[in-house]
């Protein structure tokens, strides 16, 4: 249960699911609720990256933001 369990189910997943954005905003969100700030980042990052449109990029940059403002 909890974050590491969750991260274990999406590393399951991950290769189907390496272009599809809310893969990876999900992902984000649990390394982020799980301490590890450096590849949430990165997570968040990639789900940018991936975004097809302004309301969801700015939503995720501004996630990005609050995680680096701690």
């Amino acid at each position: 249960r909890g974050a590491a369990s969750a991260l274990a189910n999406l590393a399951a997943i991950a290769s189907t699911l390496q272009d599809y954005q809310p893969f990876h905003a999900a992902r984000a969100d649990i390394l982020a609720r799980a301490g590890d700030v450096r590849e949430a980042l990165a997570a968040y990052d990639h789900a940018i990256a991936l975004s097809r449109n302004r309301p969801d990029r700015l939503f995720l940059e501004n996630r990005k933001r609050k995680l680096q403002a701690g």
